[in-house]
C-alpha cells in the first residue's frame, strides 16, 4: 500500500509540474499575441494617417492644378506660353530672354559661316576676347561681313582662305566623313572641315561653336517669304528641326568631329527653342521681306552689332564663302560637268533607284558615297529642297538679293539654294 502511495505521489507531482509548465507556455503565447494586437493596432493607426495624408496630398495638388489651368487659361487669353525659363529671366519678352541667353554661352571661341546668328554669337564670344575665325575664297561677303563684325566689337579675328581646287580635292574625304550624298549638305560641308581642319591645327581650341539651327527654328531660309500662311510656315519649321539629323546638324557634327573639335550649337538650346516655339506663329513669320525678323528686331535698339549686319540678307551657306561673281555651287559644277558624261546622267535612274540624281554634281556626290558605303543609300531618306517653289536645285544665289545688277537686270532664273 505503501508503494502504490508513493507511486501516486509521484504521478500527481509529475501532472502539476506539465501542468505549471504548459500554464507557462499559454502565458507567454498570450504575451505575444498582445504584442502581435498592439502591432496591429499600430499599423492601423499608421494607415489611417498615411490615409489623411494622402487625402490632404490628393487636395493640395487639385489646388496646384487648379491655379496651373488658371496661369495657362490667362496666358491663352493674352497670346503667352510659360515654358519653365531660367530663374533669371525678367518678363516675357524676346530681348530680355536672348540677354541672359548669350550670356549663359560665353566663353568659347567661334568659328564657321557668318550670318545674322553667328554675329550674335560673335558678340558674346568678344565678352571674354575669344577668337573668331572665318572660311572663305577670296572676296567672298562672308569675309567683309566678318570683319566689320570683328572691328566693331573689337575680337580677335582669324580669315581662313582656299581655292576651288583646294575645295574639290577634299570632296571624296568630305562625303567619307559625312556619310551623306546630300547635295546641299556636300557643297556646305567643305568650307566647315577646311575651317575645322585649321583650327586643329593652328590653334589650342577643342570647343567651338557655331549657328546650326537659327534658319529652321526662326524661320530664316529664303522660300519661307513664300509659305501659304504663319501656321504652314510653322509646320515646316518644326519638319526642319527634327531633321536636322540629316543635314544641317549631321554636317556641322562630322566635319567637326572629324578633327577632334566638340561643336556647340547654342541656337538649339532647349530653353531657347522651347520658348521661340511657343510664341505665336504669326510672330515668327518673315516680315517687311526680311527673314529672322523676329530675332533681328529682338537687338534693334541694343546698338550691340553694326546695322548693316543686323539686318544683312540671309547668305547660304556654302555660297556665303564665294565671291559674288561666281558661286562655290557654280564652280562645283563646272567641275564636275567635266566628270560625269550626260550618257551617265540620262541612266542614272537605272544605276541608282532610290533618290535618283538628276544633275550631274549630284550623280558626282552619289558615285563618291556608294564607293566608300555600298548599298547604303538609304541613309539619307529625300534631298533637302526648298518648299513653295518650283527649284530643281538648292541653291540659293540665283534670288534676286543675290544678283549683281547685271543679273538683276536679265531673265529671273528659277532654281533657288539653299533658300
Amino acid at each position: 500500500m505503501d508503494k502504490m502511495d508513493l507511486k501516486l505521489d509521484n504521478f500527481k507531482k509529475d501532472c502539476k509540474k506539465q501542468m505549471e509548465i504548459i500554464c507557462e507556455g499559454l502565458q507567454h503565447q498570450k504575451t505575444e499575441i498582445t504584442a502581435i494586437e498592439q502591432s496591429l493596432s499600430d499599423m492601423d493607426s499608421r494607415l489611417q494617417a498615411d490615409e489623411n495624408n494622402t487625402e490632404c496630398l490628393l487636395k493640395q495638388s487639385s489646388f496646384l492644378q487648379s491655379k496651373v489651368d488658371d496661369i495657362e487659361n490667362w496666358s491663352c487669353r493674352n497670346n503667352i506660353r510659360i515654358f519653365g525659363f531660367p530663374d533669371n529671366i525678367e518678363g516675357n519678352n524676346l530681348p530680355n530672354f536672348l540677354t541672359t541667353w548669350l550670356q549663359e554661352v560665353l566663353d568659347l571661341p567661334e568659328a564657321l559661316s557668318y550670318g545674322i546668328e553667328r554675329a550674335h554669337r560673335s558678340l558674346a564670344s568678344s565678352k571674354t576676347s575669344k577668337n573668331n575665325s572665318t572660311k572663305s575664297i577670296e572676296d567672298s561677303p562672308d569675309v567683309r561681313a566678318a570683319r566689320k563684325v570683328a572691328n566693331f566689337i573689337g575680337s580677335e579675328h582669324h580669315e581662313v582662305t582656299f581655292t576651288p581646287e583646294k575645295g574639290i580635292s577634299c570632296l571624296d574625304e568630305v562625303i567619307r566623313t559625312l556619310e551623306t550624298y546630300d547635295i546641299t549638305t556636300v557643297r556646305a560641308s567643305v568650307g566647315m572641315y577646311l575651317v575645322s581642319r585649321y583650327i586643329r591645327k593652328t590653334t589650342d581650341s577643342v570647343v567651338i561653336f557655331s549657328g546650326e539651327g537659327s534658319d529652321e527654328l526662326t524661320q530664316g531660309y529664303i522660300y519661307f517669304h513664300k509659305a501659304p500662311s504663319p501656321l504652314e510656315a510653322a509646320e515646316e519649321s518644326e519638319r526642319l528641326l527634327k531633321e536636322l539629323y540629316m543635314f544641317d546638324v549631321l554636317r556641322a557634327d562630322r566635319t567637326t568631329a572629324a578633327h577632334g573639335l566638340e561643336l556647340r550649337v547654342p541656337f538649339l538650346d532647349h530653353r531657347f527653342t522651347t520658348y521661340y516655339l511657343s510664341l505665336p506663329p504669326e510672330h515668327r513669320v518673315p516680315k517687311n521681306g526680311i527673314e529672322k525678323f523676329l530675332l533681328r528686331a529682338a537687338f534693334q535698339d541694343s546698338k550691340l552689332l553694326p546695322e548693316e549686319i543686323l539686318w544683312r540678307p540671309k547668305e547660304a551657306f556654302s555660297d556665303g564663302i564665294t565671291s559674288v561673281k561666281k558661286s562655290w555651287f557654280a564652280l562645283l559644277q563646272e567641275y564636275v560637268d567635266s566628270q560625269v558624261n550626260n550618257s551617265d546622267l540620262e541612266r542614272a535612274e537605272e544605276k541608282f533607284p532610290f533618290n535618283t540624281p538628276s544633275t550631274k554634281d549630284a550623280y558626282y556626290y552619289r558615285q563618291i558615297f556608294e564607293k566608300h558605303f555600298p548599298g547604303r543609300a538609304d541613309w539619307l531618306s529625300h534631298y533637302w529642297m526648298p518648299k513653295w517653289i518650283k527649284a530643281t536645285d538648292p541653291s540659293a544665289r540665283t534670288l534676286s538679293h543675290y544678283k549683281t545688277e547685271d543679273d538683276k537686270n536679265g531673265a529671273e532664273k528659277v532654281h533657288l539654294d539653299r533658300c
